[in-house]
Order: C-alpha cells, then structure tokens, then sequence
C-alpha cells in the first residue's frame, strides 16, 4: 500500500481500513517504507504483513545491516545493486524492473527480458518481474526464472 499524496490522517484511516480488508480475506498487506514504520508494524501485526522498501529506502536499510522485525519485507529494485541489497538484507521478495516501458515511468531505460534474467540470477530473493507487464507476460517472465509479474494498470484497465 502506497499513498505519497495523503496526509498522515487520511493515510492512516485508509491503512486501518485496509487491514481489516486484508485480515477478512485472509491476506497480508505491506506498506511502503514511504509511510512512518508505524504503518509497517501495524500492518504486520493485524495481516502478517510489513514494509515494502522503496529503492532509496532498501540502500539505507541495507547498509544497517539489520532486517527489521517483520514478518515480510519487500523490496522494489532497479538495478543489480538493489537486487544484492535485497539479498543482504533477507528480503522475502523483491520486484525487479522495469522490464518493458511504462507509463508510470516514461523516463525509465527498460532492462529487457535478458535484464531480468541476469538480476535474478544475482539474488537469493524471489523476484517478480515489474514495469510494462500483463498476463501475457507471466510465462516469459518465469522462464526468465521470476517468480511471477507485478502489475497495476493491466490488472485494472481503464
């Protein structure tokens, strides 16, 4: 879960609503590490959840050394240095892109099939594929050894 735009307020009634959401459904819910550690720890406590560490954010807490308390952490890498952070740090699962181009991030130079292929061979983690992908992806994807795709806007067009 990630809402750079919300106050703190509305963030936190939207995460409070979202567990509840999630713990009916019997699912976990991160939140990004955009967020104060609180939402983390309240996400983890009532879903099984925990953090999902932006790029910069994964550098910082990487480099202290200490994976946080949490059953799950994540991590979004764009490069094989992330994807080695990822690993040191003993993330649970990591997205590694982008793969194609996207218009979440037009500026974004795609690492291609072969990209990925070499991230993951880096990497402990499970990785999923991220940046320009559909289901029309998701073989190609694991034949390139990801776990599986991560993607918003082919998973709810329009």
């Amino acid at each position: 879960m990630r809402e750079p735009e919300l106050d703190a307020g509305s963030f936190e009634s939207l995460c409070r609503g979202a567990c509840d959401l999630a713990r009916a459904a019997g699912a976990r819910l991160l939140v990004s590490s955009r967020h104060p550690e609180r939402f983390w720890k309240d996400a983890a406590e009532r879903t099984g959840g925990g953090v999902h560490y932006t790029g910069r954010d994964l550098a910082a807490a990487a480099a202290g050394g200490r994976r946080p308390a949490l059953p799950l952490v994540a991590a979004s890498c764009h490069l094989p240095s992330d994807l080695a952070a990822a690993g040191a740090l003993g993330a649970d699962l990591a997205v590694y892109g982008p793969v194609q181009a996207t218009a979440s991030h037009p500026d974004a130079l795609p690492i291609g099939w072969g990209g990925l292929q070499e991230g993951i061979a880096l990497t402990p983690v499970p990785v999923y594929a991220l940046g320009g992908l559909g289901p029309g992806d998701l073989e190609r994807a694991m034949t390139c050894g990801a776990h599986g795709i991560a993607a918003q806007r082919a998973a709810w067009p329009g």
